[in-house]
């Protein structure tokens, strides 16, 4: 899709300025050795000191070449590499986003998170049908939601998706009750974090 493509040209940009910070380096003494092997073998350096030319003439273009190959090598990775390692992370991140907020299929129960499920009855576009999601990450204080319909949203932090719920119920317990309560609501927005996702298994119900 193109969102894919447009995420994968992201992460081969975003990943030029660390490669180049290895590769410049090696590239450059690589041609080196070659041009100076080549100068040896071929006895180039010998006739040009006959000529009375100093082999400390020879040091120019390597110590320039050098010098500009170590410029460029210090910008990438004292700036290009920690700006591509945000983007990737970035990146990988909206992508994760955008599954799991895509991925929900009816029927099948979406263990996001260890502890964290979600299941729905239907689809209708952008819209879940019956959606109930139960949040046992505190085991002291569990949480179970449910309502008729659901939208999940992205949100504006990456590690984060939003889920909004209409016409539904609550039911929660305290570490001191014994009893789970309950509680209605027309509208309810719950943020749902996964920046330490562990898992996201799917079977079917």
């Amino acid at each position: 899709s193109f969102c894919s493509l447009v995420a994968t040209s992201s992460v081969l940009v975003y990943s030029l300025p660390p490669i180049l910070g290895v590769l410049l380096p090696v590239s450059a003494l690589f041609s080196c050795v070659l041009a100076c092997g080549r100068l040896a073998a071929d006895r180039e350096a010998l006739g040009m000191m006959t000529l009375g030319l100093s082999p400390f003439q020879l040091l120019r273009m390597p110590a320039s070449f050098g010098a500009l190959v170590g410029l460029v090598t210090f910008m990438a990775l004292s700036l290009g590499e920690p700006w591509g390692v945000r983007g990737i992370r970035k990146t990988m991140a909206v992508s994760a986003q955008r599954a799991l907020s895509e991925g929900i299929r009816p029927g099948e129960f979406m263990q996001w998170i260890s502890g964290l499920m979600f299941v729905c009855d239907g689809r209708l576009g952008d819209t879940l049908v019956s959606p109930l999601l139960v949040d046992q990450r505190d085991p002291t204080r569990p949480l179970v939601l449910s309502a008729e319909r659901g939208h999940i949203q992205l949100s504006s932090r990456v590690e984060d998706i939003v889920l909004q719920m209409e016409k539904g119920s609550m039911w929660f317990k305290e570490p001191h009750e014994a009893r789970f309560r309950q509680a209605t609501c027309e509208q309810s927005t719950h943020r749902l974090s996964f920046g330490r996702l562990v898992t996201n298994k799917a079977w079917t119900a």
